[in-house]
């Protein structure tokens, strides 16, 4: 059976094409679940029932469709349990970019881990720019450190430090060795 695509809200619509034009990221950050059977219409805002939301931790090209990418969730074992017949995805502002409906309500059992995927359909995937926005990439670029007193360790700690990310030292992946991680994962 095939996994149902979640469709973009006008909103989403909206964000795509002025990422598109503008030749910037469509940032995505969360994936909601919960319990709502409306119909999609396009002009949803949130989940009908939210129940749960959490950061997305992955996200790729549909292997079999060019202009579906995933988004994922992994479930702890402890979370839940829930009944999941419908699921958002949302970028840091709160606006809901896509929602998605299951026919048949997909069971999250307590003591039970497991990995959520929602596939979304994409009008033009091949130029646009998915960021994903995990809780480490919301880290500032450069960050102040205050050593204060007490303090004890390796190095200099005895004033205050200014660091930064490299740009030169940041590693990006094209699709199939992104894929590829998560597949070893």
């Amino acid at each position: 059976m095939s996994e149902p695509y979640g469709f973009l809200t006008n909103k989403g619509r909206q964000l795509e094409a002025a990422a598109l034009a503008n030749g910037t990221a469509l940032n995505v950050a969360e994936i909601a679940w919960g319990t709502g059977a409306r119909a999609i219409t396009g002009g949803e805002t949130s989940l009908e029932n939210e129940t749960g939301r959490a950061p997305v931790i992955a996200s790729g090209i549909h292997p079999d469709n060019s202009s579906v990418a995933f988004f994922r969730h992994d479930f702890a074992a402890q979370d839940g349990p829930y009944i999941i017949s419908e699921a958002g995805l949302f970028d840091a502002a709160g606006n809901m970019l896509a929602i998605v409906t299951y026919p048949v309500p997909m069971p999250k059992p307590l003591n039970f881990a497991l990995t959520f995927d929602i596939m979304v359909a994409f009008s033009d995937l091949e130029n646009l720019n998915i960021n994903v926005l995990t809780p480490g990439s919301l880290v500032p670029e450069e960050r102040r450190i205050d050593t204060g007193s007490g303090l004890v360790g390796g190095g200099d700690l005895s004033g205050n430090l200014n660091l930064s990310l490299d740009p030169g030292a940041l590693q990006t992946m094209n699709d199939t060795e992104h894929l590829a991680m998560i597949a070893g994962a």
